[in-house]
C-alpha cells in the first residue's frame, strides 16, 4: 500500500475517534498524520515522516491540549451558564470574595464565589457569571434583604399616605374656619341690620312731634 493512503487512513481513523472522544487528543494525531502525508508527497524518506509526525503530534498534547482545553472548556461553560442565573444549588465547600467553593448543578461542578462566606451545605442562588465561575449568594441573605425592601417600601408608603391625611386635615380645617367666619360675618350683619331698623324707629315718632 502507497505510504500516502497510509497516512491518509490515521488521518481519517484519528478525526473518527476524536469525535466520539471529544478529548482533545486524536486530533493532534490527526494533525501529525497531516504533516507525514505531506512529506510524503513531497518524496521525504518514510523514516523522517515517521519521526516528524510523531514529534509534532506529541507536541501539540503537550503544548497546545491544555490550552484548547481550557478556552473551548470555558466558552462551553459561559454558554450553558447564561441561563443559569437565579437557579439554586447547594455548596459542595465553603467560599467567601477570595476563597473559590465548588457546587454541582446539572452534573457540573462549578467554581463559586461570594461576597460574604457562606459555609458549605447552605443553599444558595447565583447571581452572576464570571467567565467560568459562578457569583452566589445565601438564600437566606436574600430573603432578608427582600424583606427590608419590601418594609422600606412600606414605610415610605405609609408616610405617603400620613402626609396625605394631614394635608386633608389642613384643608378641612381651613374650611371649617372660612365657614365660621363666614358664619359669624353673615350673624353679625344681620344683628346690625336689627339695630339699625330699631334705632330707625326710634327715631320717627320725634321727627313727626
Amino acid at each position: 500500500m502507497d505510504i500516502v493512503w497510509i497516512w491518509t487512513i490515521i488521518i481519517v481513523v484519528a478525526l473518527v475517534i476524536e469525535f466520539f472522544t471529544m478529548e482533545l487528543i486524536s486530533i493532534w494525531c490527526a494533525i501529525g498524520g497531516l504533516l507525514g502525508l505531506i512529506l510524503a508527497a513531497c518524496g521525504v524518506p518514510i523514516e523522517i515522516q515517521i519521526i516528524c509526525a510523531v514529534v509534532v503530534a506529541i507536541v501539540c498534547i503537550l503544548g497546545l491540549r491544555r490550552f484548547a482545553m481550557k478556552y473551548l472548556f470555558k466558552n462551553s461553560k459561559n454558554k450553558e451558564a447564561e441561563p443559569l442565573v437565579g437557579k439554586k444549588l447547594k455548596l459542595l465547600e465553603d467560599c467567601d470574595d477570595e476563597k473559590l467553593g465548588t457546587a454541582k448543578l446539572n452534573g457540573v461542578i462549578w467554581s463559586v464565589f461570594s461576597d460574604k462566606p457562606i459555609n458549605a451545605g447552605q443553599e444558595v442562588e447565583i447571581v452572576s457569571v464570571n467567565g467560568n465561575k459562578l457569583k452566589v449568594k445565601e438564600i437566606s441573605a436574600i430573603s432578608n434583604h427582600q424583606e427590608n425592601v419590601n418594609i422600606q417600601e412600606k414605610s415610605e408608603t405609609n408616610n405617603k399616605n400620613d402626609v396625605s391625611n394631614k394635608s386633608e386635615l389642613i384643608k378641612n380645617d381651613n374650611k371649617i374656619d372660612d365657614t365660621y367666619n363666614q358664619s359669624s360675618t353673615s350673624t353679625s350683619n344681620h344683628s346690625n341690620d336689627k339695630k339699625t331698623n330699631v334705632i330707625k324707629r326710634k327715631s320717627k315718632p320725634k321727627s313727626e312731634n
